[in-house]
C-alpha cells in the first residue's frame, strides 16, 4: 500500500475477515480535545468487495484505509501517534 508517499505494509486479517463475512471496516480515530478528554471520528467504511479475486479486493480495502489514515495525519499530524514503526519493519 501507499501511505504518506510511500510504501508500507498493513495488516490484511481485519479486511479478510471483512471480506468473509460481508461486514464492513470502520476506520475509527481518536483525536485529544482536552486534558483526559477524546473524540473518536469515524472514517468512511470500507466494504471489502466480494465480487472481485479475494486478494484484488483485500488489497484494494487496504489501500482504502491507508488513503483514510494519510488524510487523517496531513489534517492533524500532531494527533498520530506511532505504535507500529511502518517503515522501519518493512526492510
Amino acid at each position: 500500500m501507499q501511505f504518506l508517499g510511500r510504501r508500507a505494509w498493513f495488516l490484511k486479517t481485519p479486511l479478510l475477515m471483512a471480506f468473509m463475512t460481508g461486514a464492513p471496516v470502520v476506520p475509527c480515530f481518536v483525536e485529544r480535545i482536552g486534558p483526559a478528554r477524546f473524540r473518536v471520528r469515524p472514517g468512511t467504511p470500507i466494504v471489502v468487495s466480494r465480487e472481485r479475486p479475494r486478494d484484488e479486493a483485500i488489497d484494494a480495502a487496504a489501500q482504502d484505509f491507508a488513503d483514510q489514515l494519510s488524510a487523517r495525519v496531513r489534517a492533524s499530524p500532531h494527533y498520530w501517534y506511532q505504535f507500529y514503526r511502518y517503515w522501519d519493519a518493512q526492510r
